[in-house]
């Protein structure tokens, strides 16, 4: 090996700093540059099941019940139950306060009614109190009902179906019914009439056309939270559509001009792409655009131009 002379180890050693200082500048430019890009969050498109559902209002109903009946007039006493109780039969819902009732029964010229004075009045089934009529100290009329005991399950729903989505609902769908002041979150039911004839309603702060229709529960779904002229809100089940391309809200971007787009990453890059799109209750459905598997980037307002170069946080997909 010869011996390298002093000016080629100076030319060597100036093209090892030249060599390190392109590096250095090409590592320090992709830094800058990485660091300007926007970072893009990624959400996939998938394909669901979308449940098509029309929401109503309406209050629970009674349905029939059992009328308790006092035999003879009587002066009523404690009274240890009030509406919405749930009572078995032989409870006693009404104490008859007898000396009350002797005295009545004397100054009416009625005698001694004493041998027909019951001690109370008690429950003839079991189930919950839908009305009262009877007041402590109050003249209990034998041709009048002091209460009205109806089962767990005899309510139903009456709702208001508004005029544009009355097309949509038939008998036999199928119903989901919720309310602030029911025991459990959610109960099923069925759609189970819609009547022949409309009228003006209240709906919300206004007044609409709207037709009466009724929620009948399922066996076994009512309980005695479901008091009568508690509000409830049905949603109806009103088809299914399979295989529907869905993103999230924050993903679809909307013009002035009412246009709708996405960004689809390809590559290092996202690109503008117009879709036609429908919102629904969780998110948006994809009609036309967009294919199962694509990468969305989120926030696309945020991004302007036909193609931008962005910076894609860790992972397949962000969300």
């Amino acid at each position: 090996m010869t011996r390298r002379t002093k000016k080629e180890i100076k030319r060597a050693s100036a093209a090892m700093a030249l060599t390190m200082a392109i590096i250095g500048g090409m590592v320090w430019y992709g830094q800058g540059r990485a660091a300007n890009l926007p970072t893009a969050e990624i959400v996939t498109v998938t394909e669901q099941t979308l449940k098509e559902t029309v929401a109503c209002s309406g209050t629970i109903q009674p349905l029939g019940g059992t009328d308790v009946m006092c035999t003879v007039p009587c002066v009523a006493g404690d009274i240890p139950v009030s509406t919405g109780d749930t009572v078995h039969a032989g409870d006693a819902l009404v104490y008859i306060d007898k000396k009350a009732t002797l005295a009545a029964a004397v100054s009416a010229g009625m005698g001694d009614v004493s041998s027909q004075i019951p001690t109370a009045v008690t429950a003839p089934v079991d189930g919950v109190i839908r009305e009262q009529t009877v007041r402590q100290g109050e003249w209990i009329d034998p041709a009048t009902p002091c209460f009205v005991i109806g089962g767990t399950d005899e309510v139903n729903v009456s709702i208001a179906v508004r005029e544009n989505v009355l097309p949509r609902l038939q008998v036999g769908q199928t119903v989901t019914v919720t309310g602030p002041a029911f025991q459990k979150k959610r109960y099923r039911g069925v759609l189970s009439s819609i009547a022949s004839s409309a009228h003006t309603g209240l709906v919300g702060s206004g007044t609409e056309t709207v037709v009466d229709a009724a929620v009948t529960f399922l066996s076994g779904e009512a309980d005695a939270s479901l008091i009568p002229g508690l509000t409830a809100k049905a949603t109806v089940l009103t088809g299914e559509k399979e295989n529907v391309l869905f993103l999230p809200f924050d993903c679809v971007a909307e013009t002035e001009t009412g246009e709708r787009y996405v960004y689809v990453l390809e590559g290092e890059s996202a690109c503008r792409r117009v879709v036609k799109a429908i919102d629904r209750a969780s998110g948006v459905e994809i009609e036309e655009g967009l294919q199962k598997g694509e990468r969305i980037v989120t926030a696309p307002e945020q991004l302007t131009g036909e193609r931008v170069h962005v910076l894609v946080k860790s992972g397949e997909d962000t969300r």
